[in-house]
């Protein structure tokens, strides 16, 4: 099936990822006390990324501990917590971590995370402010029901603070990708060019029973923060119009002092 052609991408693309990311470790681990930026910067690309591609296949331990992971290097990399040899190889733990279970895809559900996710967050608890996490939601529509999404307060604000907008795209798994040769990958990147990939996942809702995985086009649903206007973004990731929509921050920009 093309969906198995689509996981083998996607484990192949991922463990090409975390390859170069154990070379960036070790050079961080040498350099610790002159860190360069651009490595955790790209270190953190690359970790986005592959949680990004994991929501898209419902590989939900892969997700969780990326997720994690791009957590602790978002704090790193604006300097929230200070950077350590232990912090690092603890790191380096959860890469290798991940490679296994790249590396046995199809039974990354039975690993056990728990071990390495509580040592990771121990890390981030170090930063006095606890996380809020609050719930936005697309502005509402007729033609469907408008779905809800979860974000870390402070990134939102952020956002707000930079001017972006944002959207929830559908992807359809048949119609835009396999048919049109493009993997996850391939529209993460896509659209990291245009703005910034926040959070993606497989619309498990819309299917009913395994028969459904068959039969329907199952979609694929990232959220998006950019500058451009919807009519830009539809032509430039090749979707329609009618899959994208705003996210209504109106309750959001009042609250922070963004009202437009």
């Amino acid at each position: 099936m093309m969906e198995d052609e689509l996981v083998k991408v996607f484990a192949k693309e991922s463990l090409v990822h975390l390859d170069s990311m154990k070379s960036d470790l070790l050079e961080l681990q040498k350099n610790i006390d002159n860190i360069d930026s651009d490595i955790w910067n790209g270190i953190f690309r690359a970790m986005r990324t592959i949680k990004g591609a994991s929501g898209f296949y419902h590989f939900q331990k892969i997700g969780e501990l990326s997720y994690t992971m791009e957590s602790l290097l978002s704090q790193l990399r604006y300097g929230k917590i200070k950077p350590t040899k232990v912090l690092i190889q603890s790191f380096s733990n959860g890469v290798a971590l991940l490679i296994s279970m790249l590396n046995d895809i199809n039974k990354s559900e039975q690993y056990n995370i728990k071990e390495e996710i509580e040592l990771l967050t121990s890390y981030l608890k170090q930063n006095d402010k606890p996380v809020k996490i609050i719930t936005i939601q697309e502005s509402s529509s007729n033609s469907r029901q408008s779905k809800q999404f979860e974000i870390a307060e402070d990134k939102l604000e952020n956002f707000l603070k930079t001017g972006l907008d944002l959207y929830s795209l559908k992807f359809d798994l048949k119609r835009d990708l396999t048919l049109k040769g493009r993997t996850p990958f391939d529209i993460i990147n896509e659209i990291n060019k245009h703005g910034y990939f926040i959070q993606s996942s497989l619309d498990v809702d819309s299917v009913q029973g395994l028969e459904d995985c068959l039969d329907i086009d199952l979609p694929f649903i990232v959220v998006f923060g950019t500058h451009f206007s919807l009519q830009f973004i539809s032509t430039a990731l090749d979707i329609p119009e009618d899959h994208i929509s705003a996210i209504d921050l109106t309750e959001q920009k009042t609250k922070y002092g963004f009202e437009t």
